[in-house]
Formats: C-alpha cells, sequence, structure tokens
C-alpha cells in the first residue's frame, strides 16, 4: 500500500494468516529489524499503520533491484500462509461492518471521550442490549428455549387482552428496533436507523418489568410520570407530580 499503510485484515487476508499468527510473524520481524512501524494507528474506521522495510532488509531489496534477471530466470514463489482466505475475508467484512459502526458511533460521543463499548449514547446502548440479548438467546439450548417460549405464553394468557395487545404492538417495534441495527451492522443503514435506535424506550432494555409497553406516552408526558427506566414511581410521589 502507499507509504506501506496497511491494515491488519488486509494484511491477514494477502498473506493467508489469521491475525494472532501475523502479529506474531510481525513482531519477530520487527525485533530482528526487517520491519519497522513508520506510523502508528491514529483511530477511525479508514486509518490503519504503516510499516517500512528495516535496516536488515534494505541492502537485500536493493540488492534485489540492482540485479537483472536473466533469461531463464524464475521469481521465487510468493509464500502464503494455510488459513483459508475465503473465511478470511468473510469474517473480516462482518468486523470492518462492525468497527465502521461503532467508530460512526464515538462521534457522537467525541466530546466525553466516550467509545462504543462504554458509550451512554442511546443508540450506542439500544445495540448493546439487543446483541446481548440475541447471544444469550443463541446460548440456550432448544430445550431452554422452548421453556422460555411456554413460560411466556402462560404470562401473556394471564394478562387483560388490551395489555397483550399491547405486549405484541411493543414485539412489532422491536422486531423494527432489530432491523434498524441489522442495517446498521451490514452497512445499509437508512437515514433514520440511527435515530430510530436512539429512541428505543426503556423496555427493549427491561422488557416486562418496564411499564412503557403497557402505557406507550410521548417523552414528554412520560417524564412527567415515570422515572428514566419506564417504572411508575410510588403512590404518593404520583400524586405529588398530579398536584404540582
Amino acid at each position: 500500500r502507499r507509504d506501506g499503510s496497511i491494515s491488519d485484515r488486509d494484511w491477514s487476508e494477502a498473506a493467508h494468516l489469521d491475525r494472532k499468527t501475523l502479529r506474531r510473524t510481525r513482531e519477530f520481524a520487527c525485533e530482528r529489524g526487517i520491519l519497522y512501524r513508520a506510523r502508528d494507528y491514529t483511530g477511525g474506521a479508514e486509518d490503519s499503520a504503516a510499516w517500512q522495510p528495516g535496516p536488515s532488509a534494505v541492502p537485500h531489496i536493493e540488492g534485489a533491484r540492482k540485479t537483472s534477471p536473466t533469461r531463464w530466470y524464475t521469481p521465487t514463489p510468493r509464500a502464503h500462509g494455510r488459513a483459508d482466505p475465503t473465511l478470511l475475508r468473510r469474517t473480516h467484512a462482518r468486523e470492518r461492518r462492525e468497527w465502521a459502526l461503532r467508530c460512526r458511533l464515538s462521534l457522537d460521543t467525541e466530546a466525553s471521550k466516550e467509545t462504543y463499548k462504554d458509550s451512554q449514547h442511546p443508540a450506542a446502548k439500544a445495540l448493546r442490549s439487543l446483541y446481548a440479548q440475541r447471544r444469550r438467546w443463541a446460548s440456550l439450548t432448544s430445550e431452554q428455549q422452548d421453556a422460555r417460549r411456554r413460560a411466556r405464553r402462560e404470562q401473556l394468557t394471564q394478562l387483560h387482552q388490551r395489555s397483550r395487545s399491547a405486549w405484541f404492538d411493543w414485539l412489532a417495534q422491536r422486531d423494527e428496533l432489530g432491523r434498524a441495527a441489522d442495517r446498521l451492522r451490514h452497512g445499509r443503514a437508512t437515514s433514520t436507523d440511527h435515530q430510530v435506535l436512539a429512541q428505543a424506550p426503556a423496555t427493549l432494555h427491561l422488557g416486562m418489568r418496564s411499564t412503557l409497553w403497557r402505557h406507550p406516552q410521548s417523552p414528554e408526558s412520560s417524564h412527567s410520570t415515570m422515572n428514566r427506566r419506564g417504572i411508575a414511581p410510588p403512590v404518593r410521589r404520583r400524586q405529588q407530580l398530579a398536584a404540582a
């Protein structure tokens, strides 16, 4: 690459090495003066570190350039690792999409020096919650998943019809949040996906423990009768709020 700038993932794909092996090999070369880091990675989805030949490699490179190949010269075959390049590209494509999304969300919290991992930006919190829920569900066995479905159906049968309808409405909203998250993750986000996730209600994080799914309200009115987690305050406190 120009100026020796290349990402670990691009380098890994070119060398047919997983990134862990690539880093060990690169560290070995740097310790022996074969490579050196010309520029550090500064952050973001577009930047990467730059590498140049080290002092031990420069004489050999210059000597090779001065030698004119003969008619019967056979170039040295390029060495590759044994990692599956198709699998590497597929894995790295997913990782690049996720990293680009994290960098984008971090821009919203740049002033506070937060990152996607610990950002309190509502969109970042919504994405972390959705991904965590999916991981937990996928970690269950089919028997455990069936047991949870039966328990939830039993719970729903005990609700009033209006409450059941409100819960199904929330599930439809959650599906839309999930589709927005998937589009962001795969680099196909619409102009409103980021805003949709930023405005996700507390029900996304708390499920039925939140009361917002029973009584959906506008953000302005909900702040006056419910706390930040969507849980109604005690009766006396509600009476005080009503009197105010």
